[in-house]
């Protein structure tokens, strides 16, 4: 599985997450910076450069603000329900993780 490093260490907002994600990813700049949209480019495919399966490893997480852990949280969770949406409707999964290293 392919390992997408992310380092959260100057991170400050939620835009920097949004844009290290976006620029890891490949994403085509009409995907947007909503959690749906970026979701839906990384299970559901054919958008990015970067196809899964993979797991998006970011580090630094501790000194986070509050609103972006949040976000990242949400991205998780959202993450979460669509891969299980996608093995409903297609029969089987599609592997893109997150992990978050302190």
């Amino acid at each position: 599985m392919k390992i997408i490093e992310l380092d959260a260490g100057n991170w400050s907002t939620i835009i920097d997450f949004d844009d290290a994600l976006v620029a890891r990813l490949g994403s085509p700049k009409y995907v947007g910076y909503s959690v749906d949209s970026l979701i839906d480019a990384m299970i559901w495919g054919g958008l990015n450069a970067v196809e899964p399966p993979y797991t998006i490893r970011i580090r630094n997480v501790r000194q986070l603000p509050k609103a972006v852990l949040e976000r990242i949280e949400l991205a998780k969770h959202e993450l979460a329900e669509a891969r299980a949406e996608f093995n409903r409707r297609k029969g089987h999964d599609v592997e893109v993780l997150v992990d978050l290293v302190p």
